[in-house]
């Protein structure tokens, strides 16, 4: 399964860094990559989820591997709150703390 590049990391790692990591992994700067491919990175990283609203399984995938959460609003937020019910990950909105 190949997916659209959909994650935009915090100041954690800067999109320098983002480039060389999948240079490293990939050979290139890609517009898409294996779920695999990034399991790296996510697992060492706070993730912006910027559209997964269409994209539960991935976005289900992806929480299963990270920590904390940041999402561009509420409504996302539900969203990925909703793939995660029963975890104990932290979310995190613009305005507002959430702990499930």
């Amino acid at each position: 399964m190949t997916i659209s590049v959909i994650v935009k990391t915090t100041q954690q790692l800067l999109e320098s860094e983002l480039s060389s990591f999948f240079y490293e992994q990939c050979g290139k700067y890609r517009e898409t990559y294996l779920l695999s491919e990034i399991k790296p990175m996510i697992q060492r990283s706070t993730v912006c989820f910027l559209d997964l609203i269409h994209h539960k399984k991935l976005a289900a995938d992806i929480t299963e591997n990270i920590k904390t959460i940041q999402t561009s609003c509420v409504i996302m937020e539900q969203e990925v709150m909703k793939s995660k019910k029963h975890s104990q990950r932290k979310c995190i909105t613009s305005d507002s703390h959430y702990t499930e």
